[in-house]
């Protein structure tokens, strides 16, 4: 075997191992992607917080504190029985939060 074909023979075989790593690396980067938008969408939403707060209506038996701060969705928290007789019980449909109030 000349130089040359040795030579080429190895270049082949470097080139043949990039090109097998093509899909695992799009792959990879398939999930890097998707990872980015979910964290975007979570800072997204810790940006909004604040703003969210500023709007939320602070009224017993009103809103969920939770879907209004995380999901700006203006969800009412619905009474639920109560053994105790100075506390008011509420809960989200949503979300599952579950308060208990001084009646």
């Amino acid at each position: 075997m000349s130089a040359e074909a040795k030579l080429r023979e190895i270049a082949t075989e470097l080139a043949d191992r990039h090109v097998n790593r093509i899909l695992a690396l799009e792959k990879e980067m398939l999930e890097i992607e998707r990872r980015k938008t979910e964290v975007q969408s979570k800072l997204d939403a810790a940006n909004l917080a604040n703003d969210r707060l500023a709007d939320y209506q602070i009224k017993v038996g009103t809103d969920c504190p939770r879907c209004a701060i995380d999901l700006g969705r203006r969800i009412p928290l619905n009474p639920i029985p109560s053994d105790e007789r100075f506390v008011d019980k509420f809960r989200c449909r949503v979300c599952g939060l579950e308060i208990d109030l001084p009646a």
